[in-house]
């Protein structure tokens, strides 16, 4: 009986030490997360709850560590769009311009951040002018560049000389 109770007593303090081991690791994991060392593991020793436990700890601080990447991405593609926002709204021309008798007024309200849409009114030596309203297909960085693009060129072809259909 005194054997059993041993051994009872031995296989008991064998399991507190195991779960006490398991359960430190993963205290000192959620240390290791909560100093923003999200790359930190737990390593996984047992089959059982403490170990499933463990796991779900390296998946979530995995989830945590990939969120926090595409924040970032989400952030930079943010600033980026409002940069080119702020380019296209600087290549516009004054929302009203006075032309002699003629006053041109404008509104741009693109529906993304930055768009093609674009206009321009061209003063021409004799008092003519050029108007030109234009939308590049799509919406997004790309088309914003394109929309400069076709804005510089419109106003070189202009200081050609062409007009019209030839414009």
């Amino acid at each position: 009986l005194a054997g059993m109770y041993a051994l009872a007593v031995g296989f008991g303090a064998w399991m507190i030490v195991t779960i006490a081991r398991a359960t430190a690791r993963l205290t000192r994991g959620a240390r290791e997360v909560a100093r923003g060392h999200l790359d930190h593991r737990v390593s996984v020793r047992r089959r059982d709850q403490l170990g499933e436990l463990a796991q779900a700890f390296n998946g979530m601080a995995e989830a945590v560590q990939h969120m926090l990447v595409e924040v970032r991405e989400k952030e930079r593609l943010t600033q980026e769009l409002a940069l080119a926002r702020e380019i296209q709204r600087r290549l516009l021309p004054h929302a009203t311009a006075r032309y002699g008798p003629l006053a041109v007024t404008a509104r741009f309200c693109p529906a993304a951040e930055s768009g093609g849409d674009f206009f321009e009114v061209v003063r021409l030596e004799d008092g003519g002018l050029v108007v030109a309203v234009g939308d590049v297909a799509g919406h997004g960085l790309s088309t914003g560049l394109q929309m400069a693009v076709l804005k510089g060129a419109l106003g070189a072809l202009v200081r050609e000389g062409r007009r019209g259909p030839e414009l």
